[in-house]
């Protein structure tokens, strides 16, 4: 079973912006995506990103780019930090295809 690698998104967060905490969240997806790409397989860890927002973030594109490696058993999970929603990525073009309170992606 894979870590679990967390890292909190919150765009109104004001802290450091590493992720590590909700006070220290990633204010955007995009940035919290680039920053903490990685090989999971290699590292033998799932990246879950709690999301700490209520509200509506938009239509749009997120673009999970080729450095990131997955596989079935080392995915991205976007969860709700309330533990209301969850979204997984783990196929190979890498696209989210879920609808939520917390995130709108195609």
């Amino acid at each position: 079973m894979p870590t679990e690698l967390i890292r909190h998104f919150d765009p109104v967060a004001v802290g450091s912006g590493d992720g590590t905490t909700q006070a220290d969240a990633y204010t955007t997806l995009a940035d919290l995506i680039s920053a903490e790409q990685k090989d999971l397989v290699a590292a033998d860890e799932d990246l879950i990103i709690l999301m700490h927002s209520g509200e509506d973030l938009g239509s749009g594109t997120l673009t999970i780019g080729s450095s990131w490696i997955t596989g079935p058993a080392h995915r991205i999970i976007f969860r709700s930090a309330a533990g209301l929603h969850t979204i997984t990525s783990s196929n190979g073009t890498r696209t989210v295809r879920s609808y939520t309170n917390f995130v709108h992606s195609e």
